[in-house]
């Protein structure tokens, strides 16, 4: 029994640690993971929380320059000059469809020609709107279905981002309240193609999680060679202590021979003084 416990415990000083190395080497690889996919989910988000406020800065410049300012959308109408205002304002941009609306949801004036009526998506927009809240819907649209694109836009997608011309847009659909004197009055809705600022957001939280994730692992490279470093040392010591008792042994042994024939010797010695 003696003999067996004394293998298990030279085979467990000699062993390396592989199951801490294994954790460590799983733990890199999900925390470079979540890292990686964690930097995009950020760029997205960013590259959306961009466009909600380049859409609120447009939205204010664009009133200041009518002629009746938030008041249009009491009245309901805007004069043809203010038309060829916000025309020259979005051209050129990624927006590339603009809805004037009043408070009950009719649009009274758009960038496309002839859209006159209620707008369909007012009850999505409504009670955000009326709480002072900038009310954004993101979603993919064809190319196809995409009408009146800038050309500047498009140009933009297609050299800068390798967008080809039947993909997909993120399209962000982005309602900005209008209040006067604290009462609200409409709403102006942009429609933007947002592609290419999401895809360069994301192009850039994926460089910045490369970075994260190579000194992750670089870190926790580092903790598995000093892990492996001590384990090394330890086995080193293991095997010295071993070696020493193992001549600690011998020379017992050798002794314990040499005193049994030390008192065989004093026997024989006893005997022949006897027969003298």
């Amino acid at each position: 029994m003696a003999k067996k416990q004394k293998k298990t415990n030279e085979t467990g000083d000699s062993s390396r640690p592989w199951a801490a190395l294994t954790a460590l080497a799983f733990g890199a690889i999900i925390l470079s993971a979540v890292t990686w996919f964690g930097a995009q989910f950020y760029g997205t988000q960013m590259s959306r929380h961009y466009v909600q406020n380049e859409s609120r800065n447009w939205s204010d410049l664009a009133i200041n320059n009518l002629n009746n300012h938030e008041k249009s959308f009491e009245l309901n109408k805007i004069s043809r000059g203010d038309q060829y205002i916000i025309k020259d304002f979005y051209n050129g941009t990624n927006m590339y469809r603009v809805i004037f609306v009043n408070a009950k949801g009719e649009i009274f004036w758009s960038s496309r020609a002839n859209e006159k009526g209620p707008y369909d998506k007012w009850n999505f927009f409504a009670d955000k709107l009326k709480t002072a809240t900038t009310v954004t819907n993101f979603e993919a649209v064809s190319h196809e279905k995409i009408v009146g694109l800038t050309i500047r836009a498009h140009d933009e997608l297609v050299k800068s981002y390798g967008i080809k011309e039947h993909s997909n847009h993120t399209i962000a659909e982005i309602a900005v309240p209008i209040f006067v004197e604290k009462k609200f009055v409409g709403s102006i809705i942009m429609f933007q193609d947002i592609t290419g600022t999401v895809i360069w957001m994301n192009t850039q939280a994926k460089l910045i999680a490369a970075f994260l994730a190579g000194l992750i692992l670089l870190i926790f490279a580092s903790i598995a060679a000093l892990i492996w470093k001590y384990s090394a040392s330890r086995n080193k010591q293991s095997q010295q202590l071993r070696k020493a008792k193992s001549a600690s042994d011998m020379a017992g042994q050798e002794a314990r021979e040499l005193a049994t024939q030390l008192q065989e010797m004093n026997g024989d010695i006893a005997d022949l003084n006897k027969e003298l």
